[in-house]
């Protein structure tokens, strides 16, 4: 289960992964493909993996192909919701964009709209 939208006026996709079973991950990637065509280059991405499993170990090979088409589609930071307080600091991704924790969803936009605040 996951669910994929965006807010145009934010530049923002938001992904939210629940249990992925089998063949979950091209489904997920596919809708990530149609999302985040309708974003400018430079977008923001809220993940929620609080209740992210994966009951299909073959399907684990999606998750870096996700990221992967994230950032070729022009994310440049990303902020995954736990659900637990962290002391984690963002972070430079292989691929190229910053990525942080957060506890709540409100927290990342949080985050994320401060982010965008500075750059523009």
């Amino acid at each position: 289960m996951f669910s994929v939208s965006i807010k145009e006026a934010k530049n923002r996709i938001y992904i939210q992964l629940g249990e992925m079973g089998t063949g979950d991950g091209e489904k997920l990637v596919n809708e990530i493909k149609e999302k985040t065509a309708m974003l400018s280059k430079g977008f923001t991405c809220v993940s929620d993996i609080i209740n992210f499993s994966i009951t299909d170990p073959k399907e684990a090979i999606w998750a870096d192909t996700a990221l992967k088409t994230l950032a070729d589609a022009g994310m440049v930071r990303a902020v995954r919701v736990t659900g637990q307080e962290s002391q984690y600091k963002e972070t430079k991704e292989k691929l190229g964009y910053t990525v942080s924790l957060s506890k709540t969803i409100e927290e990342a936009e949080k985050v994320l709209d401060a982010f965008q605040n500075f750059v523009e």
